[in-house]
């Protein structure tokens, strides 16, 4: 299978993995950041579990399991054309991986911006909504420009997380390649030192994009802010005078609960379909 191709499969394939495993926690994520009403992580699984059922953790998963699947396959791709645009070969050192992370936003934030825009809107709903519903109240409420509500701090946000992200994954297996705890029979990092980089880079790429990931929510699903993002209601300067930076970091550790497991699956269905290809 040709390169480009084998990359779209395998990104797709852990995104996929991604969704599946970690999408309970991005629920609470997102109603941490939208709502000051929640004590902590597991208060918010507790409440949302008792009000509308354990299954409204899983509300909104439908739209980005395909569409999470998609982004991440066009991530790896974009971050192998930004690889092959430096003129790294196989393996690249972390500079280069950093730099080709934060290439490949290009490639995923048309996807990535309006899917979360509906998942977050679909995510905050306290009723049971469609991703149809949920799309043609959007489009409705200002066609095109509706849907692309927050795409430059999404952007900045996925540029800055995909750098570290590919860098610390980078970084980490080929550490972990010297443990024979973590080596498989080839030399390579087995899959348990997989599943640990990838753990640490879903971990590591947060750190940047916390406060972005914050702003971001609060833009989409508070229809009230109006123009652009830093426009007549800029987001960071109402959210710091309320709350001041513990505002900012809300649901910070629902993020880190998911991003561990989450990324582990990513990195573990994306490896695994690469192997799998590489042997064929």
């Amino acid at each position: 299978m040709g390169g480009s191709l084998r990359e779209l499969v395998a990104g797709g394939a852990g995104g996929a993995s991604m969704v599946v495993v970690g999408h309970p926690l991005d629920t609470v994520k997102v109603r941490m950041q939208a709502s000051d009403g929640y004590r902590s992580a597991l208060h918010c699984v507790i409440r949302t579990s008792r009000a509308e059922g354990p299954l409204a953790l899983y509300k909104g998963m439908i739209m980005p399991l395909g569409a999470t699947s998609a982004v991440f396959a066009l991530c790896f791709s974009g971050y192998e054309h930004g690889k092959r645009l430096l003129g790294s070969g196989g393996a690249p050192s972390v500079r280069e991986a950093a730099l080709a992370g934060a290439f490949s936003a290009l490639y995923t934030t048309p996807v990535q911006a309006p899917q979360e825009l509906l998942k977050c809107r679909m995510q905050q709903a306290t009723g049971r909504v469609t991703v149809r519903a949920a799309f043609g109240e959007l489009w409705a409420s200002g066609g095109l420009a509706a849907l692309s509500r927050g795409f430059s701090v999404t952007l900045a946000r996925d540029a800055a997380a995909s750098a570290v992200y590919f860098a610390t994954y980078v970084w980490t297996k080929r550490e972990l390649a010297r443990v024979p705890a973590f080596r498989g029979d080839d030399g390579r990092a087995s899959f348990l030192g997989v599943f640990a980089a990838g753990a640490a880079a879903g971990v590591m790429n947060w750190v940047p994009a916390i406060p972005l990931d914050f702003l971001k929510t609060r833009y989409q699903v508070d229809p009230t802010y109006t123009g652009a993002f830093l426009g007549r209601r800029p987001v960071a300067a109402e959210v710091l005078a309320a709350d001041g930076l513990r505002g900012v970091f809300r649901g910070t550790q629902a993020t880190f609960l998911r991003a561990v497991p989450a990324n582990a699956a990513c990195f573990g269905g994306y490896e695994a379909c690469v192997r799998a290809f590489d042997t064929a």
